[in-house]
């Protein structure tokens, strides 16, 4: 499912940011959509379309929090931590990806506070972070 991510609009003028902030930027997930419902195709365009966007390593994850320290900002944030919520006991917190495992490095996107799910976020690659630097160039 997709797990209600919205895209909005795109913003003309965003650029990479390094990471300055002490204070960690609280994101979410959204609870599981209905079932069947299907994911929007990954693509370097539509990924463009995230209001937030950066990679990091995953410090502490349960089933209500993950805790990401923050490498690189490609779009709309300057914290050195993100902590992301979670409806309790999903086995993983994003719609349509793998649990987030502590020491890996994700590269995440998001929008209204609201975490992508479906290969919008996922553990880093270099494919993945090759469509990052595209999308947010």
């Amino acid at each position: 499912g997709f797990g209600g991510f919205a895209y909005a609009q795109n913003q003309s003028g965003w650029t990479s940011a390094p990471v300055a902030s002490a204070r960690p930027m609280n994101l979410a997930v959204s609870p599981p959509g209905p079932v069947g419902l299907a994911c929007i195709v990954f693509s370097v365009s539509n990924l463009s379309h995230a209001l937030v966007a950066f990679s990091g390593t995953v410090v502490h994850a349960d089933n209500k929090t993950v805790v990401i320290n923050v490498d690189h900002w490609y779009r709309g944030g300057d914290s050195a931590q993100v902590r992301i919520a979670a409806p309790s006991g999903r086995p993983s917190p994003v719609e349509g990806a793998a649990p987030f495992t502590v020491g890996q490095r994700y590269l995440v996107s998001a929008s209204h506070g609201i975490v992508a799910g479906c290969g919008f976020t996922a553990k880093g690659s270099t494919s993945l972070a090759a469509s990052f630097k595209a999308a947010f160039h």
